[in-house]
């Protein structure tokens, strides 16, 4: 009797115990990702975030002791794809791809490319900055902004010194601008001799990459036309199990500078907006060269636009409208309850009032499910500057977006 008690006993415990390894191997793929997969299973959805992680040197403010914390950031983020934006530095893209390895084994950033063939090609021996018309400029900053530290120059001279800065000529605040990340001496220095020093902003990188835990089956780009700043897209294929072909397309257009305090002039005949809207159509047609109707297509990026929405404002909206045009699906746009990206509460923005635009988006074409999309890394955080001092601020100027894809 007792022996047929302990059999039955073991019986039971053997069933219990078969029981619980099916139950932990069905929800295993929950949890044990690999860092993809999002907060739902990765063997239903797919999972993509877009992110302007501000590093922006000279225009942006702490980039230096924030770089640290959003190359982190992005590496804990559960997503099988991300795109970065405003990672200019040689120095940053390989300090980024090294703290984002284990979650994301895959990287594709472009090398920079810092000559302009038409600006080469030009014989003018006058420099972009006269000594007369840059002596109030360098007089002022050298009062407002001394001991300001060059990630943070930019912004002190245009708001302590934006009548001095408006009062040089066209060429020069061109100049000024597409040297910015350097000290007020290196500045002065390349923009009062022929040639104005850098034809773009740090030295024609163009700040933009896509990581992936997936590997690329294929990866190109597209130089765009642009001023300033080099602009790009970038397009790499993955064969994803959920989604299977998927073509992402990674992109951060011309800011509109008219909108700046103090406006900055565009260099040539045209406009910020105009150069904007010519690179969206430049970017659809390569898009669509690239793909076709049963590959599912996904557009993000900073596009530096934005339409009017109850809880964010709209910036250059036509060009918006222009984005959009066609078969592409915003739905984050759609979504009532959506918010700003680049929003005045930030603390690396710092605008009293107001909400400020949606200039973060998700394009989707060519997918059949539920699309749904959500702010991320919006939360503040805590470092210290070189000298000690402690400060609670944001991560980006911008927040990220990530959107999750589950077919229907």
């Amino acid at each position: 009797m007792m022996k047929t008690q302990i059999t039955k006993k073991a019986t039971l415990w053997l069933l219990l115990g078969l029981a619980m390894a099916l139950i932990v191997a069905a929800c295993g793929t929950d949890s044990d990702d690999g860092g993809t997969g999002g907060s739902g299973d990765a063997s239903e959805e797919f999972n993509i975030a877009t992110y302007n992680a501000g590093l922006a040197q000279g225009f942006v403010d702490l980039a230096t002791e924030r770089a640290p914390l959003v190359f982190d950031a992005v590496g804990d983020l559960a997503v099988d794809v991300v795109a970065v934006q405003e990672v200019w530095t040689p120095e940053d893209v390989a300090a980024l791809e090294a703290a984002t390895a284990d979650s994301f084994g895959n990287s594709f950033f472009l090398d920079p490319q810092p000559d302009d063939p038409d600006a080469a090609a030009a014989d003018d021996d006058t420099p972009p900055c006269s000594l007369d018309e840059s002596k109030p400029l360098e007089d002022c900053a050298r009062l407002e902004c001394d001991g300001v530290a060059d990630d943070q120059l930019s912004n002190c001279v245009l708001t302590s010194c934006g009548d001095e800065f408006s009062a040089t000529c066209e060429e020069c605040q061109t100049c000024l601008a597409a040297n910015i990340g350097g000290s007020l001496d290196d500045i002065l220095d390349a923009c009062t001799k022929k040639g104005g020093g850098s034809a773009f902003a740090y030295g024609g990188a163009f700040g933009i990459g896509l990581l992936s835990a997936e590997p690329f089956v294929e990866q190109d780009s597209l130089v765009l036309e642009s001023s300033l700043t080099r602009r790009a897209v970038l397009h790499v294929q993955i064969d994803d199990p959920v989604l299977g072909t998927v073509n992402i397309f990674n992109t951060h257009l011309t800011a509109n500078l008219d909108l700046s305090d103090p406006p900055v002039p565009y260099p040539s005949d045209g406009s910020w907006s105009a150069e904007q809207a010519a690179q969206i159509e430049t970017a659809h047609s390569w898009i669509d060269e690239r793909t076709s109707d049963d590959e599912v297509t996904i557009f993000v990026g900073d596009m530096n636009n934005s339409p009017e929405g109850e809880q964010y404002s709209s910036e250059t909206p036509d060009n918006y409208e222009l984005l959009v045009e066609g078969d592409w699906v915003d739905a984050y746009v759609d979504d009532p309850d959506a918010e700003c990206t680049y929003c005045n509460a930030n603390l690396l923005v710092g605008i009293d009032g107001g909400t400020g635009p949606m200039l973060d988006h998700v394009l989707v074409e060519n997918f059949d499910g539920d699309i749904a999309v959500k702010r991320i890394l919006t939360e503040p955080v805590d470092l210290q500057t070189d000298d000690g001092t402690a400060i609670t601020t944001n991560l980006s100027d911008h927040y990220g977006l990530e959107a999750t894809l589950t077919p229907g």
